[in-house]
């Protein structure tokens, strides 16, 4: 091995890792061979003379090699990716990344905090096809990109946990969001489960683009491991030609077909001549490699797939993915936001919804409204136009947020608990000006069936009993019952009752906070 090229292991040595350790022996940084399959690593170390292996990854930490690449099953890739990078290795990941995207941020997130490089392996990125074609795009040759075709099928193995998609369509997504310069707007995905696993083994994916565009992209990808002959295949559709690309040994090459469109209803689109097109020499899994030995010796990721990359190549499958499965279009959004809400709800664009926030079946976010991080709302909750919801709040089902209510952080909401904005309403008399405000201090509880009448205030950790109908303020530490709510307890910040007591501090038998008596009611001592 070289002592000026950095020292690679190699994690996973099956169909795809034995390419990876011919290259990089060839380069003359390959370290160390792993795969927990000895027979797997008796077949790649016969080619490797010289290459010390071992079936135990522990054995690659004890190693620290500059780099790893990881090419294991892909249900094991954000596993391995992991105990790699939190011991400060770079790595390159076969691609996918990960099998969902809350890995794949993680990855991503670990490599920043660890300052390592984090690749994935795209290789057609790096196939000398792929370089010549973003060079003819450059030179405007097809003029606008209308729409590409790009089929990857054959009869390949059949994997028993990624369906076909993960398997086969990552190359594809990555070569379409480069045409799409970022992320579709929409994603649509038919899967087909042809031996009744639950896995698809045939797809076809449709991605659209920039839906403002005068004529926005469309990018159609069909995969499939369950057809006789191999193809590999682009055809791209420009406003002033074509250009075709066939990947496979028969008819291999470039093909561009120079056209012009005259106007007419329907307009009529006439070739003008074709040309093949040259394609350097160059091996693109070389190619890659190259340039994960320079991103880790000059920390330049130039050329290469970066872990972001593959994660808006994994943010794409998870939608196709939740397409197929749910039968309709998706939109990315719904996979790249921070927080979720369930296909049935509907949430106005202008809504501000905090990281972590779970919005259930059947709610309706107006125009407006906060919510803030971490937020939970059961199903069938309403939240009205410039309502504010604090970080951490619990929303249960059925429950309604008019225009004047605020709920500061932690507040719990109980299954139909009712907050009202008019004390006076009729269905004939508008009194939009009159909503009043209500405000719910942090970390109070109103429990299920309660009503709120507006205008008052709910102090911090407050607690309304069920089926209560509050009147005016409600101190806070306080327990409030009945119709009208009158106060009858003090209550700890953790929901315990205080105990009842003629001195001047009560402290709680759970927590064993204290608390000293006011004019108003109780209030945190003071250390």
């Amino acid at each position: 091995m070289s002592t000026n090229m950095p020292r690679i292991a190699l994690l996973g040595c099956g169909k795809w890792g034995r390419n990876h350790a011919r290259v990089l022996h060839e380069m003359g940084c390959l370290a160390l061979l792993c795969d927990e399959r000895a027979e797997a690593l008796e077949q790649v170390k016969a080619t490797c003379p010289g290459v010390p292996a071992t079936t135990s990854i522990d054995e690659i930490l004890s190693a620290r090699p500059d780099g790893v690449v990881v090419a294991t099953p892909a249900a094991a890739h954000a596993a391995h990716a992991t105990r790699l990078l939190e011991a400060g290795l770079h790595v390159l990941v076969e691609k996918p990344l990960a099998l969902t995207v809350a890995d794949g941020r993680r990855l991503v997130a670990l490599a920043e905090e660890h300052r390592r490089v984090l690749a994935v392996g795209h290789i057609l990125e790096h196939h000398p096809a792929r370089q010549r074609i973003r060079e003819l795009l450059a030179e405007g040759r097809l003029g606008a990109v209308l729409s590409a075709r790009l089929n990857r099928t054959g009869l390949g193995t059949i994997r028993s946990v990624e369906d076909v998609l993960f398997s086969f369509a990552p190359h594809d997504i990555a070569f379409a969001l480069e045409l799409g310069r970022g992320l579709p707007v929409t994603v649509t995905a038919v899967g087909f489960d042809l031996f009744g696993r639950g896995i698809a083994d045939t797809a076809v994916i449709v991605l659209g683009f920039a839906e403002t565009a005068a004529r926005p992209l469309s990018v159609q990808i069909t995969v499939s491991w369950l057809e006789p002959k191999k193809e590999h295949r682009a055809l791209l559709v420009g406003t002033e030609g074509m250009l075709e690309w066939n990947d496979t040994p028969e008819g291999r090459g470039i093909t561009l077909t120079r056209t012009v469109t005259e106007p007419g209803t329907p307009p009529t689109v006439k070739v003008v001549d074709r040309e093949s097109i040259d394609i350097p020499e160059g091996e693109p899994l070389r190619r890659e490699l190259d340039a994960f030995v320079r991103a880790i010796r000059e920390n330049d990721l130039a050329g290469l797939s970066d872990g972001s990359s593959g994660l808006d190549v994994l943010a794409v499958l998870e939608a196709c993915a939740r397409s197929a499965k749910q039968g309709r279009r998706v939109r990315m959004e719904e996979v790249t936001r921070n927080w979720f809400a369930h296909e049935s709800a509907v949430v106005h664009p202008t809504a501000e919804v905090g990281e972590g926030t779970s919005i259930w079946h059947f709610c309706h976010v107006m125009q407006g409204t906060h919510l803030g991080r971490d937020v939970t709302m059961g199903q069938n909750c309403f939240i009205a136009k410039g309502v504010s919801i604090g970080d951490g709040c619990r929303l249960q089902n059925n429950i309604s947020v008019y225009e004047g209510v605020i709920l500061e952080e932690d507040v719990f909401v109980g299954p139909s608990a009712v907050f009202t904005n008019v004390r006076f309403p009729r269905a004939f008399v508008s009194r939009k000006s009159e909503y009043e405000t209500t405000r719910v201090c942090k970390g109070a509880t109103i429990g299920a069936n309660a009503t709120i009448v507006c205008g008052v205030t709910i102090g911090a950790h407050a607690f309304i009993a069920a089926g209560a109908v509050v009147t005016k303020d409600v101190p806070p530490y306080t327990l409030v019952e009945g119709v009208p709510a009158v106060k009858s307890r003090h209550m700890c910040s953790c929901g315990e009752r205080l105990p009842r007591s003629d001195g001047d501090v009560l402290t709680c038998r759970r927590c064993k906070a204290a608390y000293r008596k006011t004019p108003s009611g109780v209030a945190p001592e003071r250390k």
